[in-house]
């Protein structure tokens, strides 16, 4: 169902935007991804060193916040 339904959406959803919110999606993108490349390190050595080990539902969480609020100070400053 996500399989046919979710790339739909995007397609529409890419073909609808103008070229400044697109700017204001992929600015939001790239600080996340910033965010867990910089951190997979801290990670990977909390993941050895720490017992339980940390969840990777917060490491996620923590990544789309980051991408959202990006998005959101750009787009409505």
């Amino acid at each position: 169902m996500f399989g046919v339904f979710l790339p739909a959406i995007s397609l529409y959803w890419h073909r609808i935007i103008d070229e400044q919110e697109a700017d204001v999606y992929k600015t939001g993108a790239l600080f996340a991804l910033r965010l867990r490349v910089r951190s997979a390190r801290l990670v990977a050595c909390m993941a050895r060193w720490l017992r339980p080990p940390p969840n990777g539902i917060i490491i996620y969480i923590a990544t789309m916040a980051v991408a959202s609020a990006i998005f959101l100070w750009k787009k409505y400053r």
